[in-house]
């Protein structure tokens, strides 16, 4: 787990006062607003109470006057109108929008949403031919044409005007030829440039019905404005919170037929509210669906149908393309991050460009997003067809995605996008240069500050301040979103009532007490922090969400964390080990240190007797490279036991004063530093290192300077040297599909093409699964190869693999030990370790 860094906003207390006690609400909620700069009472009163009546007039923005006049002209002459969407749940909901209000409206429209994988991103002049051959003679795009100059181009010369309604980035200097263009973004005199290619479309239905009050007709078809609007992951601020809101509202009557059959098969019962994250998480994703593996046809016809049994239909194909899209997704988050061991040095890299042949182009997006959650980098995904390549790219709060690809926009074909996400395509043999490129740009505007995960805490908060009512004051400020996270509170040196306990093996529990109450807290994929919280003397800071946790009946306030941070105490102590000491040792905490070389060469140029360990043999080379002008000796695996003992003896005798090593040296006697370029797996191992810090009647200093990511690379060495349950079970089966191809007999080249797992993980798996029973490996052979036996009659537990239980026990303990030494304080630390070893 990497550490993050906390931003703790700034509140007023003055303006807080104010606008509590003019709005009669909580300060607490008084502070919270302002912590989201809302300064003023009035900005307050919006904030919370805003209407539809304050939405802003539509024909404020530039070229809303000709597209009503144009529209209005093609209802009067009965002209056929095509509306050409996007293949997204912005673009399909944009679809849907203006087929019901052109309906209301008395004109039956058709519309076009291009093929993700045949088609792409965008007008397209094909499609423009098709169009015209309907007998089109206006065309209104949604969410997409801003770009596509040529194709508008095409489209003019065959008599079809077009207006097009887009949110994406213009580039003002290359307009395409349309009848007129609405959006924000090219209007000064708007005020708000962040609506969805939905909350457009609505405002030229809000133009067409006159701008003013909405008939109810639009009222009802605010529910596919926020879907889109929040699905599109577009700001929840300004017009698109309104929207948002009482789209909601409309959206949990389930008046509309296509919504509640989604929320069925999506299990969401009728007395469960429908909310942002059922929009964002359960929804959204199942439409989507759609037009990731197949057409968004199939969401468009759910969206606006009045048949319950078609409705029902729909939905459920729905629900099946969305597993089918989780499936294809996780493989290829696999194939992701074995690319990002096998191929990325990420103490270097600022950007990732991961490109591959069969990867899904309509699911590499998500993929992009994931990568970025636990890598925090900007990430491009690219699915390879032939010589080209379709990407698409996530990024970091720091990194503007768009700016970074117009800086490469040379050897990209075409791209598009906005700060946060984007989509290209490129020829393969371009993609090393995009990948240069990238990571150039993203090396001269990103600090290795940029690349550690944030957390915004909106307020620091006591426990007394924490209730029901507390809760239901910060529902005032939902919708929650992009723009308008749902609030994260903060608490300093919480005190622990008992030790942690860990919930069905993964999730973390706390209870938070002042002395006079205790709350309960939870912690979602959090067990790793159990083994650090079992001394309720230690102080913890905990980010949170304050919610009601509903069992059987019972009603009870809970803290959902984020983030648990414990505190450390001073960077060095000095502790004497009771077990046959003569001499105290120093531990000397400098995780993190900038520049490890540096600070061996200051150790070094003392001339004080010193052992430095590090992790491999690999890394002793490494190091030897670096200080090769330095006095120093080094001890290796590879080194016979004669001349480790003669190196002890030298030392010994004061004849050498450095050891490199990447073995175990506790004999050696006189030592004044011992120091850890890298982690150890286990209490013992490190114990056994720091030995000789005990024999002597001097102080010797321990140091501590490995790195987070040190520990990270220990795990993912360790879970090579001993595969896990999950990788275990996908060479299994990646070797059944393999068998049934290509015979019983498998080669390690045809393994490791299907897996794409390294080479060494591989034969320890092999090795496992013969232990097994379940294949045999045939060592003779150069390369050695495998034979698939019978299925067992009953399922193997991998247990009964001594090999396999001894390589979890390992890992287990590295996990464990790991975490000791990336967040304990060298204090907490130590009494630890002097505990496990009395």
């Amino acid at each position: 787990m990497q550490r993050k860094i906390w931003r703790i906003r700034e509140t007023h207390q003055e303006v807080s006062k104010q606008i509590a006690e003019s709005l009669e609400i909580s300060l607490l909620l008084a502070q919270l607003l302002t912590s989201r700069g809302i300064e003023d009472v009035e900005a307050a009163r919006q904030f919370l109470y805003a209407d539809l009546g304050d939405l802003h007039p539509p024909f404020l923005i530039d070229g809303m006057d000709r597209a009503v006049e144009r529209v209005q002209h093609a209802i009067e002459h009965g002209e056929k109108i095509c509306i050409y969407g996007d293949y997204d749940v912005d673009g399909m909901t944009s679809v849907s929008l203006l087929l019901g209000g052109f309906k209301e409206l008395g004109l039956e429209s058709d519309y076009y949403i291009p093929d993700r994988m045949e088609e792409g991103y965008g007008i397209n002049k094909e499609a423009i031919d098709d169009i015209h051959a309907r007998g089109v003679t206006l065309m209104i795009t949604v969410d997409c044409g801003v770009t596509s100059v040529a194709e508008i181009e095409h489209a003019n010369k065959l008599g079809i005007d077009v207006i097009v309604t887009d949110h994406h980035e213009p580039d003002s200097d290359h307009l395409p030829p349309a009848y007129t263009i609405l959006n924000p973004k090219l209007s000064d005199k708007y005020p708000f440039d962040g609506l969805a290619g939905v909350g457009i479309a609505f405002k030229l239905l809000h133009a067409l019905a006159g701008g003013k009050e909405l008939p109810p007709y639009l009222h009802q078809q605010l529910d596919l404005v926020a879907l889109g609007t929040v699905v599109d992951v577009t700001p929840l601020v300004d017009e698109n919170r309104i929207l948002t809101r009482f789209g909601l509202q409309v959206l949990n009557r389930r008046e509309r037929i296509g919504i509640k059959a989604l929320c069925e098969v999506a299990r969401i019962s009728d007395d469960k509210s429908i909310t942002t994250y059922q929009l964002g998480y359960v929804l959204g994703p199942r439409l989507n669906a759609a037009g990731r593996l197949d057409t968004a046809k199939k969401a468009v016809e759910l969206l606006t149908t009045d048949s319950m049994e078609e409705a029902r239909t729909l939905a459920e194909e729905l629900d099946l393309e969305n597993k089918a899209r989780k499936e294809i997704e996780q493989r290829i988050v696999e194939q992701a991050e074995a690319k990002i061991k096998q191929e990325v040095d990420l103490v270097q890299a600022k950007s990732l460009v991961l490109a591959e042949e069969n990867w899904h182009r309509g699911v590499i997006g998500i993929v992009a997003s994931r990568i970025v959650e636990r890598y925090h980098r900007p990430t491009i995904l690219i699915a390879l067809e032939g010589k080209e390549g379709h990407g698409s790219g996530r990024s970091i709060e720091a990194f503007n995605l768009y700016e970074g690809l117009v800086a490469c926009q040379g050897c990209l074909e075409r791209f598009g996008g906005h700060k946060a996400a984007a989509g290209l395509s490129i020829l393969k043999q371009n993609i090393p240069k995009l990948r240069y490129q990238l990571a150039k740009v993203a090396s001269e505007r990103l600090t290795e500050e940029d690349l550690t995960p944030k957390i915004h805490i909106d307020l620091l908060v006591g426990l007394d301040q924490l209730s029901e009512k507390a809760i239901q004051e910060i529902a005032l400020m939902e919708p929650f979103g992009l723009g308008n996270p749902k609030p994260v509170l903060g608490m300093k040196a919480a005190t622990l009532r008992w030790p942690a306990r860990i919930m069905a093996q993964k999730h973390l529990q706390l209870w938070i007490t002042d002395g006079n109450r205790s709350l309960r807290a939870v912690g979602w994929n959090m067990s790793n922090y159990q083994i650090l919280l079992q001394e309720t003397s230690t102080p913890v800071d905990l980010a949170f969400y304050l919610e009601v946790n509903e069992y059987k009946g019972e009603r009870r306030v809970q803290l959902n964390l984020r983030d648990i941070q414990i505190q450390t105490r001073d960077r060095r102590s000095t502790i004497r080990f009771p077990v046959e000491a003569t001499g105290p040792a120093q531990l000397i905490d400098q995780r993190g240190v900038p520049d490890k070389i540096q600070y061996v060469r200051h150790l070094v140029r003392q001339g004080e007797p010193m052992i430095i360990y590090v992790k491999s043999d690999a890394a002793l080379e490494h190091l030897r490279q670096q200080v090769s002008d330095m006095p120093i000796e080094y001890c290796g695996v590879r080194h016979p036991p004669e001349k480790r003992q003669q190196l002890i003896d030298q030392f010994t005798q004061s004849q050498t004063k450095t050891i490199v090593s990447s073995i175990t040296l506790p004999e050696v006697t006189g030592v004044r530093h011992i120091v850890f370029c890298h982690p150890v797996p286990s209490e013992r191992m490190f114990m056994r290192r720091c030995k000789p810090a005990f024999h002597t009647e001097s102080l010797t200093a321990i140091h501590l300077i490995f790195h987070s990511r040190d520990i990270k690379a220990m795990y993912s060495s360790l879970a090579a040297q001993y595969p896990p349950r999950d990788v275990l079970t996908k060479l299994y089966r990646s070797l059944r599909v393999l068998a049934q191809q290509n015979g019983h007999l498998l080669s390690m080249a045809s393994i490791q093409k299907q897996t794409s797992l390294p080479e060494h993980t591989i034969q320890q798996g092999l090795d496992i699964l013969e232990e097994l029973e379940l294949l045999a490996v045939d060592r003779s052979a150069d390369p050695s190869t495998a034979r698939m036996l019978p299925p067992p009659a009953q399922r193997k537990d991998l247990k009964a693999s001594q090999r396999f239980a001894e390589g979890e026990t390992i890992r287990q303990d590295a996990s464990r030990f790991g975490e000791l030494l990336l967040n304990k304080s060298i204090e907490e630390l130590w009494g630890l370790l002097h505990h496990a070893e009395t």
